[in-house]
């Protein structure tokens, strides 16, 4: 017999492993709340970091790029002259959504496809 709270751990570490196998499209989550929860299964998240982003994507709206969930200071390491104004109008309400750490454990299962509401 198998304890209930070693299932659960094993149940967790499949889900975390077949979400950062496929990744999380966070587009669709706007559209799909119920795919939401998928989001505390990405490597450097958890719960409370997938809710507050969540949060965010409601609020604000889908994201074009996956450098819009990065803090300034990370993106001040990079080539800002790749946004137009219209991105860097977008990527200002999205200030210190995830933090350098927590971006580069979580960037490379992010997906970000393209959706109705993005026209």
């Amino acid at each position: 017999r198998i304890s209930s709270s070693r299932l659960l751990g094993k149940l967790e570490r499949e889900l975390i492993k077949y979400t950062s196998f496929y990744g999380v499209d966070v587009n669709q989550l706007i559209r799909h709340p119920h795919k939401r929860y998928t989001l505390q299964f990405l490597p450097g998240l958890g719960p409370r970091k997938a809710l507050k982003l969540y949060d965010d994507l409601k609020r604000n709206g889908p994201i074009y790029s996956r450098m819009q969930l990065s803090s300034d200071d990370d993106r001040a390491e990079n080539n800002r002259s790749q946004w137009d104004d219209e991105d860097e109008d977008v990527d200002r309400r999205r200030t210190k959504i995830l933090g350098s750490l927590v971006y580069h454990n979580c960037c490379s299962f992010v997906r970000v496809e393209e959706c109705p509401d993005m026209q």
